[in-house]
Formats: C-alpha cells, sequence, structure tokens
C-alpha cells in the first residue's frame, strides 16, 4: 500500500497565517493584566510595541532563523523566533 501525497488547500488549511502572527502576539498582550498598553500591529508587521505594569516598553521582533544545513535534509523548516527588547533609556 503506498500513501498518495495530496496538495493543501489554503482555504482550508488548519495553519494560521504567518503574516497574522503579530497581530496575534498583540492581541493576547492585550488580555494579559500585567501588560499597559500595545501599540496597533498590522498583517505582515515584523514587531509590536508594549508597556508593561511598571511603564517598561518592549519591542518584540519576530525574525526567520536561517535554515541549518548540516545533517538535516533541504526544505525543512524552522520555527520563527521572537526577540523582546527593551525600549526603556533608563536600562
Amino acid at each position: 500500500m503506498t500513501a498518495e501525497s495530496t496538495a493543501i488547500d489554503p482555504g482550508k488549511s488548519p495553519l494560521p497565517d504567518a503574516d497574522h502572527d503579530v497581530v496575534r502576539i498583540a492581541e493576547a498582550l492585550r488580555r494579559s493584566p500585567h501588560i499597559r498598553t500595545v501599540d496597533d500591529a498590522s498583517p505582515g508587521d515584523e514587531g509590536v510595541w508594549f508597556r508593561d505594569a511598571s511603564g517598561v516598553g518592549y519591542a518584540l521582533s519576530l525574525i526567520t532563523v536561517e535554515p541549518i544545513l548540516v545533517d538535516e535534509p533541504p526544505g525543512e523548516a524552522h520555527a520563527p523566533v521572537a526577540l523582546s527588547t527593551s525600549r526603556d533609556s533608563s536600562c
């Protein structure tokens, strides 16, 4: 028995649209009781800026990890990495 490969219909895919990741992160931050403010985010943005309850500001940036070609088949998917940096000048 051989398994047949079928194409994934993007309209029916269970995977979320990656362009909306920052929007989803901003929405989750707004629901947190530990976050004071969150800047608006749009699909395709590379990051979101927010301020925590103590008033410290942060920029959360999403970047794509470069593929690691050692001992991996071509086309191996890698998860995005999130970086957070403080915008507070007193640090």
